[in-house]
């Protein structure tokens, strides 16, 4: 690597917190800068495409692979599995969701929803655009329903008080103060997506390494990021 070129990583928005953390602690330990962007999985699949470089990505395992059956990926690690939840803003009363009927009659009553829009390649709005057919209100919710870039925007406009609820992976949830994680979808309607790291380019293998650190695994663990099944 250049003297002084920082490493350029692309990382999905939901691990931004606990990356963040582990880039900064990376950065202090070893006077590397680090540059960070985040989005849905699927605006950074089209950044790498387009030819935008980086060194370092954080990117769903099924896009990983993608990357990896092009040749692209040198090393990766899995960072673990994030299911999807349901954010509605500090203070609100919490939702029961417990059952796919009592999680389609709070949709229902909900003034406003986000999710992450689908054809921005948001996993989990994918997931949850699903959810919404499977239980057949995906018409009725239609009007109230706003499409957000990327699960980060969906907790933005639940603190905001833009939208009176949000679905997105439970991990971009809890790293914000201002909105509270109501409950996880109904395990019957539940996804799990599992986000792993991968080493493009061999001057980002320190800050590979240390994202493997135990301390690092820590930040993913703390930020509800599970162990895939084996």
């Amino acid at each position: 690597m250049a003297e002084g070129r920082a490493l350029r990583v692309l990382c999905a928005g939901a691990v931004k917190a606990p990356f963040s953390t582990a880039a900064a602690r990376f950065e202090q330990a070893t006077g590397t800068p680090v540059t960070c962007s985040f989005g849905a999985v699927g605006s950074l699949r089209e950044r790498l495409a387009s030819g935008e470089p980086a060194d370092l990505v954080v990117l769903s395992k099924p896009v990983l692979e993608t990357l990896r059956r092009q040749g692209l990926v040198r090393e990766d690690h899995s960072l673990g599995c994030v299911g999807v939840g349901l954010a509605v803003r500090t203070g609100c009363t919490l939702p029961d969701v417990s059952s796919p009927e009592l999680l389609r009659e709070t949709l229902l009553r909900a003034d406003s929803l986000a999710y992450g829009d689908p054809q921005h390649g948001d996993s989990s709005g994918m997931h949850f655009a699903s959810v919404l057919e499977k239980l057949g209100i995906a018409a009725a919710m239609r009007g109230r329903t706003q499409l957000a870039e990327s699960g980060l925007q969906v907790v933005d406009w639940v603190a905001t008080g833009r939208v009176a609820m949000g679905a997105t992976p439970s991990s971009v949830i809890r790293s914000s103060a201002h909105v509270t994680l109501a409950a996880m979808l109904p395990p019957s309607l539940q996804n799990q997506t599992e986000y792993v790291c991968a080493l493009l380019d061999p001057a980002a293998t320190g800050l590979m390494a240390y994202v493997q650190q135990p301390e690092s695994r820590r930040l993913f663990a703390d930020a509800g990021l599970l162990p895939a099944p084996a």
